[in-house]
C-alpha cells in the first residue's frame, strides 16, 4: 500500500513468503559459481605447478655450461694415442671431467667476484619427472662432487631436511616431498643406475640434489646469486665461452612456449563454459521473472507505478544474487579444499585454494547475468495491465 505518497514496496515479503522459489534461484546461481570456481581450479592445476617447479629456483641461481672441451679434448686425445688404443670410452670420460674440474677450480675465484654472485659450484645433471594433470616436466637434480658443495648449496637456499638425512656417499640424493608424491615408484626412472633417496625436503624450489655417482657424464656450473639476475653476459665478458645459460627469464620464455597452447585452451574452455552456463542460468531467471507477471499487474492496479515495481523486482534479484555469490564462493572453496586433500595432495600438486582470478571471473559473470536479466524484466513490466485497463 501507499502512504503519504511514498512507496512502501519492499523485496523482503516476497523473499520471506516464497522461500522455495528463492532457494531454487539461489541454488542455481550458487551451483554456477561452484562450477566456474572448480573449472578454474582444475585448469590452474594443469598450468600453475609448472611455473612453480620450473621458475622458483631461478630467483637465486643460474645454470651455466662453460665450454672446457676445446681446452681439454686435445690433451686427453694425446693420452689416448699414447695408450695405443687401450683407453676405454669410460676412462676417456673420467679423465675429461677430472681435467674439467681442475680447470673450473682455476676459474672459480674469478667467477665469484662478479656482482650478485655468492658462490659457483660444478655439478652434474640428473632428472626426475614431474607431472601435472595435463603434462610433464623433467626437473633437474643437482648432483655434486663433494659433501662441501652439497652443504654450500643447502645453506644458500636455506634448505632443511624434513625427513631422513643429507647425502653422505655417492648415489645418495634428497628430493622434494611433492615430487616424491607426484612420481611414487617411478621417481628414479630417469636417473642413472645407482641412486637412492635418503632424505626429503619441502621447498618452493622443489629442490632435488645429491652426491653424483662416478659414471655421470656431464658437467655444469651452478651460479648461486643473491637475487634474480642473469650472469651470462658478465661471464662472457671475462672471456669464458658459454655454451648454455639458464636463468629466470630464459626459463620463463621456454615455459611460455611449451605450455602456451595449454594456456590458449584454458581461456577458450573457460569462455565456452561460462557462455553455456550463463545461458542456462538466464533461462532459469527468465522463467522466474515471468512467473511474477500476474503479481505485478495486481500491484500496479492498487496504485504503484512500473518504476516502483521495477525497483522492487531488481532488489529481489539483487538479494538472490548476493546470497548466491556468498554461498557459491564458500562452497567452491570448500570443493577445492576437498579435491586438494583427496586428489592433488596425493599427486604432489600444490594449488592455491583461494583464487582471486576465479572470484573476479564469477563476480563479473554475475554482473553480466544481472544486466541481461533487465531484458526479460523490462519486457514483462511493459506487459503489465491494470484492472482499470482491463475494464
Amino acid at each position: 500500500m501507499k502512504k503519504n505518497g511514498k512507496s512502501k514496496l519492499s523485496p523482503w515479503p516476497y523473499v520471506r513468503n516464497n522461500k522455495r522459489r528463492m532457494a531454487s534461484l539461489i541454488l542455481s546461481l550458487a551451483a554456477f559459481a561452484v562450477m566456474i570456481y572448480m573449472v578454474c581450479y582444475c585448469i590452474d592445476a594443469s598450468c600453475k605447478p609448472f611455473y612453480e617447479v620450473c621458475l622458483n629456483k631461478y630467483d637465486h641461481l643460474n645454470e651455466i655450461a662453460i665450454n672446457y672441451g676445446d681446452r681439454i679434448n686435445e690433451k686427453i686425445q694425446k693420452e689416448k694415442e699414447q695408450s695405443n688404443g687401450k683407453m676405454s670410452d669410460k676412462e676417456y670420460n673420467r679423465r675429461f671431467w677430472e681435467e674439467a674440474y681442475k680447470e673450473f677450480a682455476k676459474d672459480k675465484e674469478k667467477l665469484k667476484k662478479l656482482d650478485h654472485v655468492d658462490d659457483v659450484l660444478m655439478y652434474k645433471n640428473g632428472y626426475v619427472n614431474y607431472q601435472s594433470i595435463a603434462g610433464n616436466y623433467g626437473h633437474v637434480v643437482y648432483l655434486f662432487e663433494s659433501i662441501d658443495d652439497i652443504k654450500t648449496y643447502m645453506n644458500h637456499i636455506d634448505l632443511k631436511i624434513i625427513k631422513g638425512r643429507m647425502p653422505e656417499k655417492r648415489g645418495e640424493i634428497v628430493v622434494d616431498k611433492k615430487i616424491a608424491k607426484n612420481q611414487g615408484d617411478h621417481l628414479l626412472d630417469k636417473l642413472a643406475e645407482g641412486y637412492e633417496v635418503v632424505g626429503y625436503t619441502d621447498t618452493d624450489d622443489y629442490a632435488c640434489f645429491g652426491y653424483a655417482v662416478e659414471d655421470e657424464n656431464n658437467g655444469w656450473e651452478l651460479v648461486l646469486t643473491d637475487k634474480r639476475v642473469s650472469v651470462k653476459s658478465d661471464i662472457e665478458k671475462l672471456g669464458f665461452p658459454v655454451l648454455y645459460a639458464y636463468d629466470y627469464d630464459s626459463a620463463e620464455k621456454d615455459l611460455d612456449t611449451a605450455i602456451g597452447s595449454l594456456e590458449n585452451v584454458k581461456y577458450v574452455f573457460t569462455i565456452v563454459t561460462n557462455i553455456v552456463l550463463s545461458l542456462c542460468i538466464i533461462v532459469v531467471l527468465s522463467f522466474h521473472i515471468s512467473d511474477r507477471h500476474n503479481e505485478w499487474c495486481l500491484i500496479s492496479s492498487i496504485g504503484f507505478s512500473k518504476i516502483e515495481v521495477y525497483v522492487m523486482a531488481f532488489k529481489e534479484l539483487l538479494i538472490g544474487f548476493v546470497i548466491a555469490l556468498i554461498v557459491g564462493l564458500v562452497s567452491g572453496i570448500g570443493c577445492a579444499y576437498y579435491m586438494d586433500r583427496t586428489v592433488m595432495e596425493n599427486l604432489g600438486i600444490s594449488i592455491d585454494l583461494f583464487s582471486v582470478d576465479a572470484i573476479v571471473l564469477i563476480i563479473s559473470m554475475y554482473i553480466l547475468m544481472l544486466a541481461l536479466c533487465q531484458i526479460p524484466l523490462f519486457v514483462n513490466l511493459n506487459k503489465i495491465t491494470t484492472i482499470d485497463e482491463i475494464e
